[in-house]
């Protein structure tokens, strides 16, 4: 199956929100708060990739960067 190529972006303005009982969940189940995974959007070197797997009702897509952490 071939994958669309990588797209990268520059974030200048983005909000973030979520649920506390979501971003609790989240750390016991990744291991990864959801301050520190918001940090990847601004990693100029992050890549994302569509999310064929997930996007049946939506279009949804997985991002790989590195967080202000210096996770992956």
């Amino acid at each position: 199956m071939a994958f669309p190529p990588p797209r990268t972006y520059n974030v200048h303005m983005i909000k973030f929100e979520w649920n506390a009982a979501k971003a609790t969940t989240n750390i016991k189940k990744h291991g990864v708060s959801f301050e520190e995974a918001k940090s990847i959007f601004f990693d100029e070197f992050a890549v994302q990739f569509f999310d064929q797997d997930n996007s049946k009702t939506e279009d949804r897509f997985l991002m790989l960067g590195k967080s202000n952490e210096t996770n992956l």
